[in-house]
């Protein structure tokens, strides 16, 4: 009897550690698996909860964008097969008035700075700019707070896409307004960022404001319209918005009934000596009165061609072009003719 009870307190002892042990693994697969099933659950629209887990009771921690983000999480581990009871110990992010998201590009680089709502929307921003410009240095020294506008990655989208068109550059965002500044690369990524800006739609937020430095013109500095049944075309450059508006308005007088198309474009190199815009008035005159033509002001030349309305449309340009001509420009060639059915007198 005594032999008995020797081999079989080990044995059940054995048998007692198996099974404790064997409940221990058990317990541990169980709560590696209820764990990773509401870590994946939670992951798609909710990086930011951090999962505790004892036995089937669960405790959410991490730092929640908003109200609304911390109770879905909660709900969404909740419905998680297999959980007993959900813990909320998250705590919310502290909240920016006013909420301010910046970019700034350099020679250096970009430096992106302010804050963003959560880290899906610092990926979206960061993605957005190393797809605009790759290989691009980037610093990303934003933080994560409360209070963002509904909008703000879109409405950053449509500023950072401007910055492939500038050498330097800037852009602000304060609650769902963008301010934008930057030099353009030259006078077509000039245009092609004031249409990115000018497309923002109302539903992203607001542009407030849009300041551009013009590039330098390439090759000689030029203007030009033309004028002709379909209506008049503006070509060439302007140096400033406040010229080329008053050309637009000149241009509307000079076309009479017809419509005025601006195709003109910003840069820099204004020839020495010359008012732009007085000059460019001068050909519009002469157009005025043509019933079709062209005038053409290439660096400090002004060409005249095209048929005058009438024999008193003549003689005024005629007038206009004699001695010396406004705005510090020289007469290069004009050939103008007489309209059909409209001879000199």
């Amino acid at each position: 009897m005594r032999n008995v009870k020797l081999w079989t307190w080990p044995g059940l002892a054995a048998v007692v550690c198996l099974s404790a042990l064997a409940i221990w693994f058990k317990a541990g697969a169980i709560e590696a698996d209820l764990r990773s099933r509401t870590i994946s659950a939670l992951q798609r629209d909710h990086a930011w909860v951090q999962v505790l887990i004892n036995g089937r009771d669960l405790t959410l921690t991490g730092l929640a964008p908003d109200e609304d983000s911390r109770s879905k999480a909660l709900s969404i581990a909740r419905n998680v097969h297999g959980v007993r009871d959900v813990k909320d110990a998250s705590v919310l992010l502290p909240e920016e008035k006013p909420y301010r998201l910046s970019a700034e590009k350099t020679e250096n680089g970009i430096t992106l700075g302010g804050f963003v709502p959560n880290e899906a929307a610092r990926a979206d921003i960061v993605s957005t700019l190393t797809g605009l410009l790759p290989g691009i240095a980037l610093s990303d020294q934003m933080k994560l707070a409360r209070g963002a506008p509904a909008e703000l990655v879109s409405l950053a989208g449509f500023g950072l896409s401007a910055f492939t068109r500038f050498s330097i550059g800037s852009m602000t965002i304060t609650d769902g307004t963008m301010r934008i500044t930057g030099k353009a690369l030259n006078p077509d990524d000039h245009e092609a960022a004031l249409s990115v800006l000018s497309s923002v739609p109302a539903s992203a937020g607001v542009v407030s404001e849009v300041e551009i430095v013009p590039a330098a013109a390439i090759g000689d500095y030029s203007w030009s319209a033309s004028k002709g049944p379909g209506g008049l075309v503006l070509n060439g450059y302007a140096p400033d918005f406040a010229v080329r508006k008053a050309i637009m308005t000149r241009a509307g007088l000079a076309g009479g009934d017809l419509a005025a198309v601006d195709r003109m474009r910003f840069a820099t190199g204004v020839p020495a000596g010359v008012d732009w815009l007085t000059a460019v008035e001068l050909g519009l005159s002469a157009l005025e009165k043509m019933s079709e033509g062209t005038v053409t002001i290439t660096d400090k030349t002004l060409d005249v061609s095209g048929e005058a309305r009438d024999a008193d449309a003549f003689r005024a340009i005629q007038d206009m072009l004699s001695g010396k001509l406004r705005g510090g420009v020289l007469l290069g060639t004009a050939d103008i003719g007489m309209a059909p059915g409209h001879g000199a007198d």
